[in-house]
């Protein structure tokens, strides 16, 4: 049959089947090599109601191409099930964003407190990194678990939170990006500067969180509405008319994730 009343039967539109037809997920019994016409069979409709209801459970068309091509019933099943797993999945997480929006619509989510500090520097175990804004997530994460490593492996005592430091070049393209984690000298040697590779798989060093004179402002809330408290900062330093002259830094007053 052609084209058009194949997409009768299926209801689905010529463009989408000559779209499934290009993507490899549902080929035609027939094409004309003179014309290009594509010509169906009865028995691919079911085919088609398959790849439709995998289209709505949001299955990718290259997912769907790989599921059918597969011969193994119970590879096949097993797909399906991953692929509902991870649609509950990003339900829980929907459900948390819509929950956190909620907070921020009624102010439950913010800055608290902004206040003038001066940070004195301290004592602590740092590691390096260039990286950009989406991976700064991970590098932390990293540099976080190394720096704990690095102080166990010492035998120093961690006394304070993690701090990390971004450049303005990370919210551009790539910036350096510090982690500290503030740690008692008195288990340092004296002439200590950079620590054996074996105390942690980063390159961990000794040195000091940044000092100065500082606009902090307390997040309170989900990780991910960080932006939030970063807008009320932002917006306080401008109504005082002073600039920023020092990169922006986090201390993660508890533990992140």
């Amino acid at each position: 049959m052609s084209i058009g009343r194949f997409a009768k039967l299926t209801h689905l539109s010529v463009k989408t089947l000559r779209h499934y037809h290009d993507m490899h997920v549902l080929a035609p019994a027939a094409v004309d090599p003179d014309t290009g016409y594509r010509f169906y069979e009865h028995s691919q409709a079911h085919r088609a109601h398959l790849v439709r209801r995998l289209r709505e459970a949001d299955m990718s068309l290259p997912e769907i191409a790989e599921l059918l091509a597969d011969t193994d019933e119970g590879a096949r099943r097993s797909k399906v099930a991953a692929h509902a797993d991870e649609l509950a999945r990003r339900a829980r997480e929907m459900a948390a964003a819509a929950e956190a929006l909620n907070e921020a619509l009624a102010d439950g989510v913010g800055a608290l407190g902004i206040v003038r500090r001066d940070l004195a520097a301290k004592p602590a175990l740092e590691i390096v990194g260039t990286v950009g804004l989406d991976a700064v997530a991970t590098f932390c994460s990293n540099a976080f678990e190394w720096l704990d490593q690095a102080a166990a492996g010492l035998g120093v005592t961690v006394v304070g939170p993690g701090t990390a430091s971004f450049g303005d070049d990370v919210f551009e393209s790539e910036g350096v990006v510090t982690c500290w984690l503030e740690v008692d000298p008195s288990g340092l040697a004296p002439d200590a500067s950079v620590l054996d590779a074996s105390a942690a798989d980063g390159d961990v060093s000794i040195g000091e969180t940044p000092s100065g004179v500082y606009l902090v402002a307390t997040h309170a809330g989900d990780r991910r509405e960080v932006g939030v408290t970063y807008s009320a900062l932002g917006r306080h330093v401008d109504e005082l008319g002073v600039g920023a002259a020092r990169p922006v830094l986090e201390r993660y007053v508890v533990a992140t994730g």
